[in-house]
């Protein structure tokens, strides 16, 4: 999915997903964020976690959002900083070949890691052929969006 360069390079929000029901979720978020016009980040719809490392030159800040598959309700939002094992643990209904945590360490090796580094998942209830989102996920990815605008703009005030 095309991605969208905004004011500013040194924070990036990703969000991962597919065409696959609520493994969308990431990429809708990228949506509802570019509607923000104060929002000073780069925002990209990746479909695999790698595709990461080519938005980290000169990024101090980077946010990921993903689907995942806990056995929380739908629609429920987990949040990790990294370096957190339970990130390695996240898993979704994509065919992502190489996961999230894996790529922060591959990052990290390269010496691309980003200072700050926050994860979001959000609980997904359908990951198949649907063209849109379930009502649990679409109702949570509003509550994801306030949680995302209030990670960035904590940071910057930090």
């Amino acid at each position: 999915m095309k991605e969208k360069s905004q004011k500013s390079l040194n924070t990036v929000i990703a969000g991962l997903g597919s065409w696959q029901g609520d493994d969308q979720a990431g990429w809708r978020l990228i949506e509802l964020l570019r509607k923000c016009a104060s929002l000073r980040a780069q925002l990209v719809a990746l479909q695999e976690p790698t595709e990461l490392i080519t938005y980290l030159d000169g990024c101090h800040r980077l946010v990921i959002v993903d689907a995942c598959l806990s056995g929380a309700a739908p629609g429920s939002i987990f949040r990790f900083r990294w370096p957190d094992v339970r990130i390695d643990q996240l898993r979704s209904e994509s065919s992502h070949s190489f996961g999230i945590g894996s790529t922060l360490h591959l990052s990290e090796r390269l010496g691309k890691l980003p200072q700050q580094v926050v994860v979001f998942g959000i609980e997904v209830e359908a990951c198949h052929c649907l063209w849109k989102l379930t009502s649990a996920v679409e109702h949570g990815l509003h509550r994801l969006k306030r949680r995302v605008l209030r990670e960035v703009s904590e940071a910057v005030h930090a």
